[in-house]
């Protein structure tokens, strides 16, 4: 009985040693991969993953530092090897290459981008249909407004939103209020005593289509004409109205 014991123990030793040899002819191979032909970060990560940091963590580094962008066999071994969580290594396999620019594509490439843009050429007066009319001194805006909707008779319309308009008429008036100017400007006709000079502009407001200026000075009939920026607008829209040959 004692010698099955004694015999049984030999065996257990035996094997023990047999496993101990193994280890030992494995564990330098192991380090070898561990340490050698691994690309750049792969030991980082598994040092980060043995000393317990959780694997979103893990993922953020790698990408925020520009870790491996490829996996090699070995980079594959050693990570498994070291029981690095899947789907580290999948996100590590996974990232856009940083200097892979895709080829483009003749297809998506429009005819605008292939060849160079020439300017469009600057509107012709006679081709505005809508107007939009900025405010001015004295209410000659408003008047302008009402001219050029009775004058035109819908060929020509007034917008309120610049954004819809062909072009942006801008100016100024000037309206002489009190006695005096009454008496020598609307009765006896000696100046005017509204006036207003206004320019028709395109949209990008680089380019002066027609401009004119008017008086409301009557020689003939006094104070039975119609005077002021009312009259004022009158003749700057007849003026417009005939510049574009309307």
């Amino acid at each position: 009985m004692k010698s099955i014991r004694t015999s049984i123990l030999l065996l257990l030793t035996l094997v023990l040693a047999a496993i101990v040899t193994v280890s030992a002819q494995e564990s330098p191979q192991a380090s070898a991969v561990a340490s050698s032909d691994l690309s750049p970060g792969v030991p980082a990560i598994i040092k980060m993953h043995q000393s317990g940091v959780p694997s979103d963590m893990i993922i953020k580094a790698v990408q925020s530092s520009g870790g491996p962008r490829t996996l090699t066999p070995n980079d594959l071994i050693a990570l498994k090897g070291a029981n690095v969580p899947d789907e580290v290594i999948r996100a590590i396999a996974g990232q856009p290459q940083q200097n892979a620019a895709p080829a483009p594509n003749p297809a998506a490439i429009s005819p605008s981008a292939a060849a160079p843009t020439k300017p469009s050429p600057p509107m012709d007066l006679r081709s505005v249909r809508r107007i939009y009319v900025e405010n001015m001194p004295a209410d000659l805006d408003q008047y302008i407004r009402a001219e050029i909707t009775k004058k035109f008779k819908g060929r020509v319309l007034v917008v309120l939103k610049p954004e819809d308009a062909d072009a942006v008429m801008v100016g100024t008036g000037d309206h002489k209020t009190g006695v005096g100017a009454a008496v020598t400007g609307r009765w006896l006709g000696l100046h005017d005593t509204a006036s207003g000079a206004v320019s028709l502009v395109d949209k990008g407001g680089t380019v002066v289509l027609w401009s004119s200026e008017a008086g409301d000075r009557s020689l003939w009939w006094g104070a039975l004409k119609r005077g002021g920026p009312r009259k004022v607008a009158d003749r700057l829209v007849h003026n417009l109205k005939d510049a574009m040959g309307m």
